[in-house]
C-alpha cells in the first residue's frame, strides 16, 4: 500500500510539472502586453503610444494597396504604379500568393523600421530616450489586426524615470479576410486560367474591382467598404497576369499604299482591317491632316505641299491594339 501510495505521488507530482512547463511555455509564446506605468507618467506613455497608433495604421494601409507587402522585395515580380509597388499573386500560369504569416512578418518589419521615430516626442516636462531597438509581434485575424511593439522608451520626469517597455494596437481591419479571399482567387486561377470573372465571389462585405493594367495584366482591387481607418478606406490590390491566348490576337490591319493629291483636294482611302475573333473595332488616327470615320474610311486634305504621315490606331473589344501608317504626298 505505500508503494501504491508513493507511485500515486510520483504522478501527481510529474503530472503537475508537465502542466507547469506547459503554461510557462504558453507565457513565453504569448505576445507581451502594453506595459502598465504610474499616473504621473501616462501622459508620456500616451504620446508614444498615439505616434505608433498612426504607424501601425499607416503599415496596415500600405500593405493592403501592396498585395500585403510593406516593403516589396527584389525578386517579386511587381508593378510600379505611383508610389507604390503592387505584387503579382498569379503570373501566367501560377499562383504565389503571400502567406498570413508572411504578411506578419512584413508588418512587423515595418513597425522596427519606423516605430524607433516615435520615441522623439515632445511633452512638456518629461524626455524620452530609446534604450534598444524596436522588436515587434503581429497577430493578423480576419477582422483584425494586432500588433505589439517592444520598444524599450525611458521616460524621465524630474528626478523620477520609468521605463515603458512594451506598447500594444489593435484596429478592426478585415486585413486576413482580404488575404483568404486573394489566395482563393489566385488559386482558382491556377485551376482554371479563363475564369477571372468567375473568381470574384466576395466572402467578405466588399466590392471588387478589375483595372485593366494592360490587355495581359490586370490589378484586382477589394474593397471593403464597411472599415475604414483615420487614413481612409482599407482596400487590398494584387496583380494577376493572364496567358496570351490565340482567341485574343490584335487586329489585323492592311497595308495602306501611298496617297498622292493635289493641293487643296480631299481624298477618302478606305482602311482594311479585320479582327482574327470576329470582335468589332474601333478607329483613330493620330494626325492634323488625317481624319477617319468609324467605318475606317480615311480622308486626307491639306492646302499645303509636302510629305506627311498619319498614324492609324485600330482596337478591337478586348483592348488589343494594332497601328498602321498613312502617307501622303500633296503636291
Amino acid at each position: 500500500m505505500q508503494k501504491k501510495g508513493q507511485l500515486t505521488v510520483i504522478i501527481l507530482i510529474g503530472l503537475v510539472l508537465v502542466i507547469a512547463t506547459a503554461f510557462i511555455v504558453s507565457i513565453n509564446k504569448a505576445p507581451t502586453g502594453p506595459t502598465v506605468v504610474p499616473e504621473q507618467f501616462r501622459p508620456a506613455q500616451q504620446a508614444v503610444q498615439g505616434c505608433l497608433d498612426n504607424t501601425v495604421e499607416a503599415g496596415i494601409m500600405l500593405a493592403g494597396l501592396q498585395g500585403g507587402y510593406t516593403q516589396v522585395p527584389a525578386g517579386i515580380k511587381h508593378l510600379d504604379l505611383s508610389n507604390l509597388s503592387i505584387p503579382f499573386w498569379f503570373d501566367q500560369t501560377t499562383a504565389q500568393p503571400l502567406t498570413q504569416s508572411a504578411a506578419e512578418q512584413q508588418l512587423a518589419d515595418f513597425l522596427n523600421k519606423y516605430g524607433p521615430h516615435c520615441a522623439n516626442q515632445t511633452v512638456p516636462g518629461f524626455t524620452f530616450t530609446l534604450a534598444a531597438p524596436a522588436r515587434s509581434q503581429v497577430a493578423i485575424a480576419n477582422d483584425r489586426v494586432i500588433a505589439t511593439v517592444n520598444m524599450p522608451v525611458l521616460v524621465t520626469l524630474g528626478p523620477a524615470t520609468q521605463r515603458i517597455d512594451a506598447f500594444q494596437t489593435e484596429r478592426e481591419v478585415p486585413l486576413g479576410n482580404a488575404i483568404s479571399e486573394a489566395t482563393a482567387i489566385t488559386n482558382e486561377l491556377e485551376r482554371d486560367k479563363d475564369s477571372i470573372d468567375m473568381t470574384l465571389q466576395a466572402t467578405m462585405p466588399t466590392t471588387n474591382t478589375i483595372y485593366n493594367f494592360s490587355r495581359l495584366e490586370k490589378i484586382i482591387l477589394i474593397q471593403d467598404n464597411t472599415t475604414a481607418l483615420p487614413t481612409g478606406a482599407f482596400s487590398f490590390a494584387f496583380v494577376v497576369g493572364l496567358q496570351d491566348r490565340k482567341e485574343n490576337q490584335p487586329p489585323v490591319i492592311e497595308q495602306i499604299p501611298l496617297i498622292r493629291l493635289s493641293q487643296g483636294e480631299v481624298m477618302r482611302v478606305p482602311v482594311v482591317a479585320h479582327d482574327p475573333q470576329g470582335a468589332p473595332l474601333t478607329y483613330d488616327v493620330i494626325s492634323n491632316h488625317f481624319t477617319i470615320d468609324q467605318n475606317g474610311v480615311l480622308t486626307v486634305a491639306s492646302d499645303e505641299p509636302g510629305y506627311y504621315v498619319g498614324t492609324v490606331r485600330v482596337e478591337n473589344a478586348n483592348g488589343d491594339v494594332s497601328f498602321a501608317d498613312a502617307r501622303v504626298i500633296v503636291a
